[in-house]
């Protein structure tokens, strides 16, 4: 008898453990589902999101050059939910190398959605342009590419606008002889 029981519990927890598993996966696609938001047209003013932005953070270029500081003003809106446009200036300097990067850039996003806290104020994005390097030995333009991702998570108001704080993570990828850059900046948004 003992022989049974323990068979068919095993076999009810085997079942329970799949079961359970299937749910939790279950629930774990539906969650990254609705974190890819519907696209659609904007439909109210509130929908474009306009925003400005000030970022402040640290550079670590790749190779000999020091981590040094980056810093920026960001604007942009949302055209069509759920991407954002916009554009950055941008600059880096590495003091220690006589070395210092100002970017112009086009930026393009795509804004995550959902529940999950955190994921639902997330986007990732693309951005390209023109990088000015100043060295030593003076100043070249050249062409920038450059992959990010971020959040902005709405934290206080101000005259009844929405200030965010977040975070914004990239990697510069440049058309010149210098190093490409890793950049980890603070983020504060003014929403219009």
């Amino acid at each position: 008898m003992s022989k049974k029981v323990l068979k068919y519990s095993g076999a009810l927890l085997a079942l329970f453990g799949m079961s359970f598993s299937a749910m939790a996966q279950s629930s774990m696609e539906s969650e990254t589902r609705s974190a890819i938001g519907d696209v659609r047209m904007v439909q109210s003013p509130e929908e474009y999101k306009p925003h400005v932005a000030i970022l402040a953070g640290v550079a670590n270029p790749e190779g000999s050059f020091d981590t040094g500081a980056d810093y920026g003003v960001d604007v942009g809106f949302q055209p069509i939910i759920p991407f954002g446009l916009g554009a950055e200036i941008s600059q880096s300097n590495y003091t220690a190398d006589d070395f210092k990067r100002t970017s112009f850039l086009v930026k393009g996003t795509y804004n995550l959605a959902g529940d999950i806290p955190v994921l639902k104020e997330s986007y990732l994005g693309l951005a390209a342009g023109i990088l000015v390097e100043d060295t030593a030995g003076g100043a070249d333009s050249y062409g920038g590419l450059m992959p990010n991702l971020g959040f902005d998570i709405p934290t206080f108001q101000v005259n009844q606008r929405w200030v965010s704080l977040g975070a914004n993570a990239r990697y510069m990828i440049t058309g010149s002889n210098a190093p490409d850059v890793f950049a980890l900046n603070g983020v504060v948004k003014y929403w219009f």
